[in-house]
Order: structure tokens, then sequence, then C-alpha cells
């Protein structure tokens, strides 16, 4: 079985995708625990009336593609331009890029599945306000 934290961030990832597509929003921070995984978004979308089911529901969708997840490490200027990286420090020189399938490319240093099939079932546990404009978005996975 591959380890939860790989699942959940690989989740958070396509759940982070929608949010930027769907709503604007923009990363402020994240935390990853041993049964849930935590996004900090910036939005001027109210999240907390967004249907929990609906947004779980979109990310199933994707996993249920069975994507494959690439990681690839390129050195800062080598990066594809479409690729954005204002969120890494610019102290960092090597640059690890995750992909899953055509979907979504993101910078990330943490463990993923390498195929979305192995995430599991999505489930969000909470979405609350934390500030004008600012959201937490509590999420799992089970088998």
């Amino acid at each position: 079985m591959v380890e939860v934290k790989a699942r959940m961030e690989t989740a958070q990832h396509i759940l982070y995708h929608i949010l930027i597509e769907e709503y604007g929003a923009k990363q402020t921070g994240m935390q990853i625990y041993d049964d849930k995984i935590r996004l900090d978004v910036k939005s001027r979308v109210d999240l907390t009336l967004i249907s929990r089911e609906e947004l779980e529901e979109k990310v199933n969708d994707i996993t249920r593609k069975k994507l494959g997840v690439t990681i690839k490490t390129y050195s800062r200027n080598m990066i594809p331009q479409e690729i954005d990286v204002s969120s890494v420090p610019s102290h960092i020189e090597d640059i690890r890029i995750v992909s899953i399938g055509d979907y979504d490319t993101q910078p990330c240093g943490n463990r993923h599945v390498s195929n979305t099939s192995e995430i599991g079932v999505y489930r969000i546990l909470d979405i609350r306000r934390n500030g004008r404009d600012v959201y937490s978005i509590q999420g799992t996975v089970t088998n």
C-alpha cells in the first residue's frame, strides 16, 4: 500500500488545480499530518459556500482517470516558462516539478503516488475561513 501522506499530497495537487481554475485561488500554505492534509488558499470567492461533495467529486473524477505522476528536477534557469515557480524561494536552484498526466504541473518537494489510481477516495473534512479571502481546506483519503 502506498504511503497515506503521498496519497493525500497528490490529491491535494488535484484539489489545488481545481481551486485555481474555477475560483482563482492562490496557495498561501499547507500542512501534512498523519491522517489529513490542510491546504491554505487566498480566494475572492467564498469557498465556505461551495458544496464539499461537489468539490470531492471533481477531485475523485480526476483520480479515477488513472493518470501517471512523474517527478523531474530542473535547474531554476531550465524550467519551462509555463510552470509557475514563484512560490519557490529564490535561493533554491534545483526545483522538483511534479506532473499529474497532462492535468497539473507544479513545484513540490513532497512524496507522491506514481498513478492517481493509488490515491483512493478523497474526502473533505472541513472548509474554514481564516480571515479576509483566506481559507483552509482539510482533507483525507480512504481506500
